[in-house]
């Protein structure tokens, strides 16, 4: 599990994939993992852009977040007249 004072998530929140797209099980993501290793975080529904992408180690882990607890809910401010 991933805690911060902005920032909860875990296995089921995230998904874990490599550069190329394939994905990673998160059983497996402890022994990619060590001192050295990449990981890129980006937000839901957001890629690499491909020139990015190309300049990153390619055993770099993606990391996305997938789904919320409760999805944000958006609610609009009237602009004052």
């Amino acid at each position: 599990m991933l805690t911060s004072d902005r920032f909860v998530a875990t296995t089921n929140t995230l998904k874990f994939s490599q550069l190329d797209g394939s994905e990673i099980k998160s059983d497996d993501l402890a022994s990619l993992l060590n001192d050295e290793q990449a990981v890129a975080f980006v937000p839901k529904g957001v890629g690499i852009h491909p020139a990015i992408a190309s300049t990153l180690n390619p055993d770099t882990i993606v990391v996305t977040r997938v789904s919320y607890p409760t999805d944000p809910i958006v609610i609009s401010i009237p602009e004052k007249r």
